[in-house]
């Protein structure tokens, strides 16, 4: 099993729950507000979004951990980065 946690700023929480629900994922809330999908070889645990402050400009911030049995990891994670991918400028 790898496991990897990623803090996402800039992309409301309710993305990410689309998209774990769309590669098959099934959510379930967990005590601290937190919802993890399942999906197999894989689980996805999308924590709650608070703000992240950049001096005025509010972003939303994710907390993302991603964990998957090895043959599967590396393809989940190519795919999740591809579709969460953005540029600053």
């Amino acid at each position: 099993m790898i496991k990897r946690t990623f803090l996402m700023r800039g992309k409301e929480r309710h993305e990410f729950m689309v998209y774990f629900e769309r590669i098959g994922g099934i959510p379930s809330d967990l005590p601290d507000g937190a919802i993890i999908f399942k999906g197999g070889p894989w689980t996805a645990r999308i924590g709650p979004q608070t703000v992240y402050m950049l001096r005025t400009i509010p972003f939303p911030e994710v907390e993302v951990t991603i964990e998957a049995e090895d043959e599967v990891f590396e393809a989940l994670l190519k795919d999740y980065r591809i579709m969460f991918l953005t540029a600053g400028g």
